[in-house]
């Protein structure tokens, strides 16, 4: 049974180790077209956010567990850049609300390029790692917190 730990212990080590290597690649790669990690963090934290929602200073800075100061630099040394404007928020007018520019959207989009590219080589032991960590279905049923989830609505 130790030995079994250890070795789940070993392949969590392992799957850590890689996906850090890719991240890692991915921040040099950031760092080489002029970004540094906070940057290039925050200008993907923007891209996540729908359409419909205008981002500001606070909520980028709590999804990226920077204090407020701290992103409000960042924001503006990448408006600085033409990565990202401002504007005031559209439902509350003390907010300062950010969007990617054109030229934001093309440095992302050239750097996700390179991602998949990394990830065409560097993916196949991470996945194959992912892969070795995933409990299977049958190893589960014999613990016993484990339960087949409800598919019946509760009155």
């Amino acid at each position: 049974m130790a030995s079994a730990e250890f070795n789940r212990q070993e392949l969590v080590i392992q799957f850590w180790s890689q996906l850090q290597s890719f991240l890692d690649a991915r921040r040099h790669a950031a760092l080489d077209a002029g970004l540094d990690t906070a940057g290039y963090e925050l200008l993907l934290a923007l891209k996540a956010f729908p359409k419909d929602v205008d981002p500001n200073i606070s909520t980028v800075g709590k999804n990226l567990m920077l204090q407020h100061r701290v992103t409000a630099k960042v924001v503006k040394r990448l408006s600085r850049q033409g990565l990202l404007s401002t504007h005031r928020g559209r439902h509350d007018r003390r907010c300062l609300a950010m969007r990617l520019t054109s030229k934001g959207q093309r440095l992302l989009d050239r750097l996700a390029r390179k991602s998949i590219a990394a990830l065409a080589t560097d993916g196949v032991p991470l996945a194959r790692s992912l892969r070795r960590l995933r409990p299977r279905p049958h190893a589960l049923r014999g613990r016993a917190n484990w339960r087949r989830p409800r598919l019946t609505a509760r009155a």
